[in-house]
This record gives structure tokens, C-alpha cells and sequence, in this order.
């Protein structure tokens, strides 16, 4: 085979030459931002070494997938575009990644902008296949059993009368959600030894009934951990991970240092991919058994019926379950599945692996357009001399997520100090300072917290956050484990002369927010893209600015007078509305 984008040496090499390209524009807009925060204060070369010294301390590029064209693996274009367009014509799609693999190549990839390739973005239930990986690796070291009892490894956590029920729960029980425990996700967010909580919760007999429930697979993380020593995202690292040339997951931790297990997994798309190629190849990676055949196999096979177990829901969660894994409703398709549409999805019969992440309710959606995509490439009804490359490659380009629209400035309100009423992001203040495009927002939240972003008009400006996004899981610990921090992307406009409209994505995470300030009405809304996405009125009262000198900030460090077309925002810590 000829391949026209890279060999069969390829190892990232793309990937990592758009890191460095958007490491340096990133650089660019930050530096330029440090040196007119810091100017005037004296602070301009110490806060650029310290940027510079953050950046690169906390960066490490990873190894990724080949790439090829679709005419290299006999795939036409238009298929792709077809089922592209069946995606985004979908109501309320916010698709921020997408890859297709073919044959072990990339022949299709969207980042949408803001989101870039190297963002991670937070997988939700998709976790739950590393779970099964870490678990894999345990039984095939002969550590663990699938029969094994897992009150055996809890005997300091179990109630003090064990019940027959909860003595016959087994690991096989865990990976095929068997146990008989009654499903409540919600001790996450109250106990501070969840393994306990679990423990103790009432059951039926296991291995009757399938129940979905996304704390099973922290028993089996806490149990893979006193098993082998190890955290299983340790393992993973030093097993799988590391000889794949993976750099970039994270593993988000219980209060007692356990990897969450069916949730907490924030890597890149591309990660996920490699991860989906690394099960079609049996476990099998640069001629290295990372993982048994074996168990690569009793993952993605059909365990159990699901059929007519969860009527409430579409038909592909009827196809059956593997090892954490869902079997899809064409006979050769299985797939790990995240909340908002977090997606990875594999056909041996076709070779194929399909990506996606975004913020998407009711995901399963997605998997309707998925079907028919594989329908077409299984039956190859495409004229092959009609494929359209460039036309693939452009429609993949314009897919991006909507930036505010509107002027750049607006001489009416180029200053303003605004006290919010009582709302659910905890937003007390915010100042606005504004001037032929160059300008500073502070948001004070109600412990005093603030941090700060950039916006861009017609682009976005990406800024490392000090805080935390939104997250709609309310688990204790939460975001312990996500030690490289998170970035916004920003962008603003003036829809009017009273309303200014500021946009800002978590790049590397999946929330975003739409913040839209109408002077007119003394009104603040709030727009979250969360399931379900709501939204939220907040009536401010206008104050005259506490300093003359244009210092919002009151400290007498902000400099404003070198930043070009850029408003600062500075957002505190947030509590979130748990929704369960």
C-alpha cells in the first residue's frame, strides 16, 4: 500500500508538529497577555519565565496513530461526508472530537475549534473499558479470579453480618453488572469510604439480573488495587499506557486514593483510538502482547442478555454486555460509551474504530448515524470514483463550535462594576472594563475566589485556569488526580449597544458556558451546555467602579493598556447543581 500522508514508520509525527504549532500560538497570546498584566508592577520578565517554565514542565507529547487518505484503504469520501452531515444536522450535537480509524490509519479526524487534537476531554462512563483493561491485566498475572469473592478482599469493610447475598457476589459480577446491588450512584457524593457504603447496600441474588451502576467498577479499582499494590491507573501505565506511548490520561481519585473506576478518565481522542485499535488487534501492539488474546475477547463478547432490561431506553442497550463494554445492534459492533456522547466504537469485520466526544444528551443518538455509516462501508456502495478528499477535508474543517456575534466594542459601557444576585454558579461580583477592544472581566465568586481568562473577538484565546469547569458529579475528591490543570478558551462580542455576549469552552473537559450581560435590563443570563442543558437569570445592580485609575482589580497590579483586541475574564471556583 502507498500512503500519500505518512509510512508505516509514522508515530505521531503530525500529531506532535500541530502541538508545536499550537504550543507556539498559545505562547504568543499568553506572553503578550503576561507582559501587559505584569508591565507596570515590574513583574514582566519573572511572570514570562514562569509561564514558559509552567508550559513546558507540564507538557509531554505522546505517540498517536498513522494517517492516511481514505482512497489508501479503499474508503470513499462521501460515505464519510454523508455520515458527517448526518451528525451535525442532529439537534442540540456539540461535537468537539471525532476520529475515524480504517485498517490502523486515521483517515478522518475533526477537532472542532476551540477544541484542539492534544485536548483531553473527560470520558464519563467510557472509563469503564480501561477498568476492564487494569482488571485484564490483574486476572492474566493470575493476581485475580473471576470467580473470586470480592468480600474476600474487604474483610475490614464488610458489614458485620454478611449476607448470602452479598457472600456469592464474584469479580465476573462486577465486569457484567450482575451483583445484585441495589444501584445508588449518589454515595459517592456522601460517604468518604464508598467501598463500605457499596458494601452495605441491599441486594438480591447476584448473577440474575442486569443493573447498570457506575459504582461497581470502583469496587473492582479498589479490589485490583489490593491486589496488585498498585493503582490501576499504575498499572495501566506501566503495562499498556507507556509501551503504547501514551502520556496523556488521568484518573480521577475516591477519597482514599482509589481510581474512580466507572468514571474519572480524561485523555485525548486520539488516546482513545489507540486504545480501540490496540482491542481489534486482540491485545496485540507492535508485535507486543500488552493484554492476553483471552481477555481482549471476553471484553467484547456478548456475556449476557440485556434484551427488554432497560425498556426506558433505546435499543442499543438490548444488544448485550460484555466486560464493562456494550454490544451494538449490528451483530460485529461493541463500544465503551460515556455520558454526553464520550464514544468508542470498534467492527472487527470492518477493521474499524470510530471516536467521539462532545456534549451531547441522550448520546445514544449518535449511534443510529453510526450504523448506517458501517451499513455502507460493509456493503461498499460507494462509487469509488467519486470520492472527494478535499471536500471531506473541508467539510472537517468547518466544523466548529459558534462564537458570539456582534462589534468589538462598544463606547456605551466601556466600564462597569456589577453586584449579581444569588445564582447557581456563586458569581458575587463582576467587573467590566472595555476600550476599543482592549478590556478586563472579573468575576468574584462568594468566597472571594477569582481567576482569569482570555476572550477573543471573531477567534479564541486560551488561558491554564486556576480553578475548576463545571462538573455536574458531585462525588467527593472530585478532580482529585487532574494534576496538569484546565484551560478556557474564550470569545466575546456586542450583540447591541447593551448586551455583550462571552462564550467560553473547557477545551480540556467538556462544559462550556454562555454568559450574556444586558445593561438594558440590569440582567446577567447564564447559558451551561450541561444534561440538561439549562439556563439561569441573574439580576445585577451597576456600581461606580472602586478605582479611577482604571485598576478593576483594586490591587494595583492589571495593566490593560498593551492588549489587543483581548478581554481578560476572571472566573472564581465554582460549586456546581449535582444531577444525578
Amino acid at each position: 500500500m502507498t500512503l500519500t500522508k505518512t509510512d508505516s514508520n509514522f508515530h505521531g509525527k503530525g500529531l506532535v508538529l500541530s502541538f508545536v504549532i499550537e504550543l507556539a500560538l498559545a505562547m504568543v497570546m499568553m506572553v503578550r497577555s503576561f507582559l501587559g498584566t505584569y508591565s507596570k508592577s515590574g513583574h514582566g520578565l519573572r511572570g514570562l519565565a514562569l509561564l514558559i517554565t509552567i508550559i513546558f514542565a507540564s507538557t509531554e507529547v505522546q505517540a498517536g496513530l498513522p494517517r492516511a487518505s481514505t482512497d489508501d484503504v479503499s474508503v470513499n469520501a462521501n460515505t464519510i461526508i454523508q455520515f458527517l452531515q448526518d451528525v451535525t444536522q442532529m439537534s442540540e450535537v456539540e461535537l468537539h472530537h471525532l476520529i475515524i480509524v480504517k485498517d490502523g490509519y486515521v483517515i478522518t479526524e475533526v477537532h472542532a475549534d476551540p477544541y484542539r487534537a492534544t485536548d483531553p476531554h473527560n470520558l464519563f462512563s467510557a472509563s469503564k473499558m480501561f477498568t476492564a483493561l487494569a482488571v485484564g491485566l490483574a486476572v492474566d498475572d493470575g493476581v485475580l479470579s473471576l470467580d473470586d469473592k470480592i468480600v474476600d478482599f474487604f474483610p475490614d469493610k464488610c458489614p458485620a453480618s454478611i449476607s448470602p447475598e452479598l457472600s456469592g457476589i464474584t469479580v465476573r459480577h462486577l465486569l457484567t453488572m450482575t451483583s445484585g446491588k441495589q444501584v445508588k450512584a449518589q454515595i459517592r457524593d456522601t460517604s468518604d469510604d464508598w467501598a463500605t457504603s457499596w458494601l452495605a447496600l441491599p441486594g438480591t441474588a447476584p448473577g440474575e439480573t442486569f443493573a447498570y451502576d457506575t459504582m461497581t467498577p470502583f469496587i473492582l479499582s479498589a479490589i485490583v488495587q489490593r491486589a496488585t499494590g498498585n493503582t490501576m491507573l499504575e498499572l495501566l501505565n506501566e503495562r499498556i499506557l507507556q509501551p503504547m506511548g501514551i502520556t496523556d490520561v488521568e484518573w480521577e481519585l475516591s477519597p482514599d486514593g482509589i481510581n474512580t473506576g466507572g468514571w474519572g478518565v480524561r485523555c485525548s481522542a486520539e488516546t482513545m483510538a489507540m486504545l480501540g485499535q490496540l482491542l481489534l488487534q486482540q491485545g496485540c501492539w507492535d508485535d507486543h502482547q500488552l493484554i492476553s488474546s483471552e481477555w481482549a475477547a471476553q471484553m467484547t463478547t456478548d456475556q449476557l442478555s440485556t434484551m427488554g432490561i432497560e425498556p426506558s431506553h433505546s435499543g442499543e442497550y438490548q444488544c448485550g454486555y460484555g466486560y464493562l463494554m456494550w454490544r451494538c445492534s449490528w451483530e460485529t459492533g461493541y463500544r465503551a460509551e460515556g455520558n454526553y456522547g464520550q464514544y468508542v466504537i470498534m467492527d472487527p469485520s470492518l477493521n474499524l474504530v470510530i471516536v467521539t466526544c462532545g456534549t451531547i444528551p441522550s448520546q445514544s443518538r449518535l449511534l443510529a448515524p453510526v450504523k448506517s455509516f458501517v451499513k455502507r462501508l460493509s456493503q461498499n456502495q460507494s462509487d469509488p470514483d467519486s470520492s472527494d478528499q478535499q471536500a471531506l477535508d473541508d467539510l472537517c474543517q468547518s466544523i466548529q463550535m459558534e462564537k458570539a456575534n456582534g462589534r468589538l466594542w462598544n463606547s456605551i459601557y466601556p466600564c462597569a462594576h456589577l453586584i449579581l444576585s444569588e445564582n447557581l454558579m456563586n458569581i458575587k461580583e463582576l467587573y467590566l472594563q472595555h476600550h476599543y477592544g482592549d478590556g478586563q472581566i472579573v468575576i468574584v465568586d462568594d468566597t472571594g475566589c477569582r481567576d482569569t481568562l482570555s476572550l477573543g473577538y471573531n477567534e479564541w484565546l486560551y488561558t491554564p485556569m486556576h480553578g475548576k469547569p463545571y462538573y455536574y458529579i458531585g462525588a467527593k475528591n472530585r478532580f482529585s488526580g487532574m494534576d496538569r490543570g484546565f484551560t478556557a478558551a474564550g470569545n466575546f462580542a456586542w450583540p447591541s449597544t447593551e448586551e455583550i455576549e462571552i462564550r467560553i469552552h473547557h477545551v480540556d473537559w467538556y462544559s462550556a458556558i454562555i454568559l450574556v450581560i444586558d445593561f438594558n435590563q440590569n440582567q446577567l443570563s447564564f447559558t451551561y451546555n450541561q444534561w440538561p442543558t439549562w439556563h439561569e437569570m441573574v439580576d445585577f445592580t451597576m456600581v461606580p467602579l472602586s478605582s479611577a485609575n482604571g485598576d478593576v482589580t483594586g490591587d494595583g497590579a492589571v495593566d490593560i493598556s498593551d492588549v489587543n483586541s483581548v478581554i481578560n475574564i476572571m472566573l472564581g471556583k465554582k460549586r456546581s447543581v449535582t444531577h444525578q
